[in-house]
């Protein structure tokens, strides 16, 4: 992975990840009713109560697959990095759709629903979405033979 796409991933997802604390901090510690009637009174406010969890959870994932991707020297096939990219960016989308029902009141609520219900019965599967997000920005093996190449045969027979 390049210098400049993993310090740029990097930084982008540490600020999420610092804002989104910072709010569960303010929305958890505070007086229960004082918090209630300022989240019913900004838009704003209801969006980070709905996001800011599994934000973490992603930005958590995307941090430490990035980690991982880079001590490691991770090398993917280019069907592998293509899926899953494909597979944490659909997630991000669900994630940006969530936003609708509140910020729009249209009835879109299947992706709320299902960014809510992952925060709350299976917060792990959003970490493990974010990593594979960081996955997904491993390079590409030149010999095009996959991650598993040294482990097989050699073709010279």
């Amino acid at each position: 992975m390049k210098k400049n796409v993993l310090i740029a991933n990097a930084v982008v997802w540490a600020i999420l990840l610092a804002g989104c604390a910072a709010f569960q901090v303010w929305y958890r510690s505070g007086e229960v009713i004082d918090t209630y009637y300022a989240v019913m009174e900004s838009t704003f406010l209801q969006v980070m109560a709905v996001e800011s969890g599994p934000v973490i959870l992603f930005a958590v994932g995307a941090l430490l697959g990035l980690l991982f991707v880079e001590l490691k020297k991770i090398k993917l096939g280019r069907g592998a990095r293509n899926a899953l990219r494909v597979v944490s960016v659909l997630f991000l989308v669900v994630l940006v759709l969530s936003l609708v029902p509140v910020l729009f009141g249209i009835g879109l609520t299947a992706p709320m629903v299902i960014v809510v219900y992952l925060g709350m019965a299976a917060p792990a599967v959003i970490v493990i979405l974010g990593f594979l997000y960081a996955m997904g920005l491993a390079e590409v093996d030149p010999s095009k033979k996959g991650p598993f190449a040294k482990y097989l045969p050699d073709d010279d027979e």
